[in-house]
């Protein structure tokens, strides 16, 4: 039991089991339909310091603790069953126990998450590489693997360098390698035992934000303008400025599959990492042969996190476009329209403000937290549809929510 305090979180486990319309009850829930992974949607409250989780099965909240603040920011692990709680400089974890584990099969228990005991000083923490990378101080980046959280009494590694201005990015666990930030440059360093070492990959970059990562390149924001860094294998790595032909503020980048996407200024932006240097565009979106112009304000975009080949766009007039992603070994660069869902039970127009969306496997979820809905659609029986309309309870005013759903990550092997 955590004597801090922390953000309200609930967790709303197996929702993906609820019949296909309705509010939720527990009564509902179809014990046939069949998910490959159970979800659980994870909250954090602005108001309110306590910690809970709704458990579907036994149709109750219960209290996982307490933590350190109101309005948390929630970081989720790659593999998806883990989420790190920023409030107040301190950072505490929620971990989803594994369904394939062991233990859990031989007890036929279904998955409740917990708070793990760990609870580290920060004022910044990431993803990458199945690790969580928390900003502890100027010349500390900490090093926590979700495979060690359960037990872990202290951060497995801590990377040392002055003026650290942005968590590390881990590139390559195995030899070593790591993009840092510090003294007005994004550096590649090697780690080799307890001896940090920079590489002659550099590049200016003032005020770093937005990072996005996948497996071949990092994306982020700069005050000098959007940078990359190309992984390019065995230890070589390039650095350079992204060509764009539109003027960029500060875009939140998302990847997906080999590509990254971000709104701005009403736009959906797309950078494609085929091109020398990665090149950022409008994006082209098609339905057939037409083009698709979006209507309203653009909200929010949440990439589908199974195979990657979705990417949902949400605007104020409460319309979802689901869009299927390029195959990245075509020649085809447009997006194309694969359905629109209305989100049928909140007002015009929606604030965006007020809108939350998250990607699942082969699902999304969206939260109007005007009205105290969550919207949970899937294409497990076919199209794209609203499976479920969940109202929330009445005391939460979302701060921000991940969907808890194991992914398919690269094994990282710790010992004990």
């Amino acid at each position: 039991m955590f004597t801090t305090r922390m953000p309200v979180v609930w967790l709303m486990a197996s929702l993906f089991l609820a019949a296909c319309s309705g509010s939720y009850d527990a009564d509902d829930i179809d014990e046939s339909h069949d998910h490959e992974h159970t979800a659980a949607l994870l909250f954090t409250d602005k108001n309110t310091p306590s910690v809970s989780y709704y458990d579907a099965q036994e149709d109750s909240f219960e209290t996982l603790g307490d933590a350190w603040g109101n309005a948390g920011r929630l970081t989720l692990a790659d593999n998806g069953l883990a989420a790190a709680i920023l409030a107040n400089g301190q950072v505490n974890f929620v971990l989803m126990p594994d369904e394939h584990d062991e233990e859990s099969e031989e007890e036929e228990a279904h998955a409740e998450p917990e708070m793990v005991a760990l609870s580290l000083a920060a004022s910044q923490v990431i993803s990458s590489q199945n690790h969580f990378v928390l900003l502890a101080d100027s010349a500390t980046s900490a090093l926590v693997p979700v495979e060690t959280l359960a037990d872990a009494e202290t951060a497995e590694e801590e990377l040392q360098l002055a003026n650290q201005t942005q968590a590390a990015v881990m590139l390559d666990e195995e030899d070593g390698y790591f993009l840092m930030f510090a003294d007005g440059l994004a550096t590649v360093y090697q780690l080799d035992g307890e001896t940090l070492t920079a590489t002659a990959t550099s590049i200016a970059c003032s005020d770093p934000a937005q990072l996005a990562q996948q497996e071949e390149m990092v994306v982020f924001n700069c005050s000098e303008g959007v940078r990359y860094l190309a992984i390019d294998g065995e230890g070589s790595f390039t650095a350079g400025a992204v060509a764009s032909d539109t003027a960029l503020t500060a875009p939140a980048w998302q990847a997906a599959g080999h590509g990254f996407f971000a709104l701005e200024n009403n736009v959906l932006l797309q950078l494609h990492t085929d091109e020398e240097p990665p090149a950022v565009e409008v994006a082209d979106v098609v339905d057939g042969e037409a083009s698709v112009s979006f209507s309203g304000n653009l909200c929010a975009i949440a990439i589908e996190t199974e195979a990657q080949e979705t990417l949902y766009l949400l605007n104020d007039q409460g319309l979802l476009y689901i869009l299927a992603l390029p195959d990245h070994d075509s020649e085809e660069e447009s997006l194309s329209l694969a359905g629109r869902i209305q989100l049928d039970e909140s007002p015009l127009p929606m604030s965006c403000d007020q809108l939350f969306l998250q990607g699942g496997a082969a699902s999304a979820v969206a939260v109007d937290n005007q009205i105290g809905k969550a919207y949970l659609i899937d294409a497990d029986d076919g199209p794209y549809h609203i499976h479920q309309r969940l109202n929330l309870p009445a005391s939460l005013d979302v701060a921000d929510f991940r969907i808890l759903q194991e992914k398919a990550v690269e094994g990282h092997d710790h010992e004990e």
